[in-house]
């Protein structure tokens, strides 16, 4: 089938023809459109997240495919050296230090055990012996294992203390958390592919409506 508009051709008057675009043509692209925009804000949130940064201190990492292991990069940024680092969670039964680095005891970070006492913690490390804390340019690296029932993925605030007494705060770490929300991007993720899908869906049975063949006249 052809689509004809009526236009001039070199001063006499004739018919232009175009092909028509087929009903599901223009589904496909629209749908290739929607899924595209949601793929560009998805990795938007997640590259944005990759990274939590303090123009003191750097810290790179989060939770593995299970969401039972953590790991973490502290990468000092600042003139004065890192004396304690604080990592907030829910549901953490072990905390892993460098082997310069010693750690609070289960009941001061609240990590599970028999004792345990179902409430959130914090898991802090500070310089062991003679070490003095984690100069400037280095980076030392911490890990966090999850109990089996496991605790919710989202973001939260890590704590850096330095040898000169200044403290710095990092948002947008990953982190083991306790409650029902999942987090900022991932709550923001989750409802625009939720949004996306209800309109492809909407989307599709209307055109689909509208591209019912019309009755063929046989004269």
């Amino acid at each position: 089938m052809m689509r004809g508009v009526v236009g001039w051709q070199t001063g006499t008057f004739g018919l232009i023809t175009h092909p028509a675009v087929r009903p599901e043509d223009r589904l496909m692209r629209h749908h290739c459109g929607r899924w595209a925009l949601v793929g560009i804000v998805a990795g938007l949130l997640m590259a944005a997240r990759a990274t939590a940064q303090n123009p003191k201190v750097d810290i790179v990492g989060g939770a593995d495919e299970s969401g039972h292991n953590y790991q973490w990069q502290v990468t000092n940024r600042y003139s004065s050296r890192i004396v304690r680092v604080e990592f907030p969670q829910f549901g953490a039964n072990m905390f892993t230090t460098p082997d310069t680095w010693r750690q609070g005891t289960q009941q001061e970070m609240s990590l599970v055990s028999e004792n345990w006492n179902g409430k959130a913690g914090v898991c802090w490390a500070e310089p062991a012996g003679e070490y003095p804390g984690l100069p400037a340019g280095q980076t030392a690296v911490f890990k966090m294992q999850i109990y089996s029932r496991g605790a919710l993925r989202g973001t939260g605030t890590a704590r850096v203390k330095f040898a000169d007494g200044t403290m710095a705060e990092i948002p947008n770490v990953e982190l083991p958390q306790q409650g029902v929300g999942m987090g900022r991007d991932a709550a923001l993720i989750g409802t625009g592919i939720i949004f996306a899908g209800f309109i492809i869906i909407h989307e599709y049975r209307r055109r689909r409506r509208g591209a019912t063949p019309a009755p063929v006249d046989e004269d």
